[in-house]
């Protein structure tokens, strides 16, 4: 079995799906990084 010289790690904290149901509380209604960042990379 070969070793590994390297790992990546992709850490996804935050990354923000959609809005809570307290999130105008915040100001932060329309949060959803990741459709956002979707429409913007395409």
């Amino acid at each position: 079995m070969r070793k590994k010289k390297r790992i990546i790690l992709i850490v996804l904290d935050s990354v923000g799906v959609g809005a809570l149901p307290d999130a105008n509380k915040y100001n932060d209604e329309n949060s959803n990084t990741l459709g956002n960042m979707a429409k913007v990379l395409g």
